[in-house]
């Protein structure tokens, strides 16, 4: 089997092209030209894109954010299904929440590359109005 690279396509006409064979071991080498024009080096991860038509576009996956934790995607992705499966579930944010949250951040100043520090304490009920234990 063989697998064609197309990097950027302009009137269908692609601006490299280079073939490579697929091992039985469904592995394969990205052609040197397809490397240098995409700056691949070892261990740097693709991406493979497939449209409706069958192509396969590939290119270097970016890096991922230093600062995100390694498992927020997968939170954000368990949070989306389950509001798609359960969005009775959902309630709105009452606005003795949102008074809470500007009590808790008055005259606090905060560099946005600064970590939050924050210990929470006995007496904070009232960031919770509408929650009794």
């Amino acid at each position: 089997m063989q697998l064609h690279y197309y990097l950027s396509m302009e009137d269908k006409q692609p601006l490299v092209s280079a073939e490579s064979t697929l091992t039985d071991r469904y592995q394969t080498t990205i052609p040197e030209v397809v490397r240098k024009a995409l700056g691949l080096g070892k261990r740097d991860k693709l991406e493979f894109l497939l449209d409706e038509t069958g192509a396969v576009r590939i290119k270097k996956a970016s890096e991922p954010e230093e600062h995100l934790d390694p498992t927020l995607r997968a939170f954000l992705e368990l949070l989306a299904k389950d509001i798609q499966q359960n969005p009775q579930n959902l309630r709105e944010v009452s606005d003795s929440f949102w008074l809470g949250i500007d009590k808790l951040t008055e005259d606090v100043e905060v560099g946005q590359d600064e970590k939050l520090a924050f210990e929470p304490g006995e007496n904070d009920d009232w960031l919770y109005p509408d929650i009794k234990p």
